[in-house]
C-alpha cells in the first residue's frame, strides 16, 4: 500500500509519517508472504520520493521499519520525536537471539535461559 502512494508522489504536496514501528516481523511465514520484497519496495519508494518528508516518532522507531516510515537517512525534511520515543537498530528480543541463540538452544530450559539473558 505504501509503495502505491510513493509511485505517484509527484502529485503529492508532502509525505507525513506518524511513526510507531517496533520493526518488521521476520521468519518463514513473512518470507512466503513476500514481506522482504514489499518492505524493500516501500523503502526504495520513500527514499526516491522528491516531495518533502515529515516524520514524527511517537513511540518506537526500530530497524528498517523506521526507515520505511521516512526516518533517519531517508531524506526527511523534518524529523521530530516525542520525549518518550525510543530509537533502536533492532528490538531487544531479536538482539538476544542474535547474540545468544546457540547458547539458548543448547540450554536444558531455553525459555528460562532467554529470560536470564534478557
Amino acid at each position: 500500500m505504501g509503495a502505491l502512494f510513493g509511485d505517484h508522489s509527484a502529485c503529492l504536496l508532502c509525505l507525513s509519517f506518524l511513526c510507531d514501528c517496533p520493526g518488521f516481523l521476520i521468519g518463514p511465514d513473512m518470507e512466503q508472504k513476500r514481506m522482504i520484497s514489499q518492505a524493500t519496495r516501500l523503502i526504495n519508494t520513500v527514499y526516491g520520493a522528491t516531495v518533502p518528508k515529515i516524520t514524527v516518532v511517537l513511540r518506537k522507531a526500530i530497524g528498517l521499519a523506521y526507515l520505511a516510515m521516512g526516518g533517519g537517512r531517508m531524506g526527511a525534511s523534518s524529523l521530530l520525536a516525542w520525549p518518550t520515543a525510543r530509537f533502536d537498530v533492532m528490538g531487544p528480543d531479536v538482539a538476544v537471539e542474535l547474540m545468544h541463540g546457540r547458547e539458548i538452544a543448547a540450554a536444558s530450559n531455553p525459555v528460562e535461559k532467554r529470560k536470564q539473558i534478557h
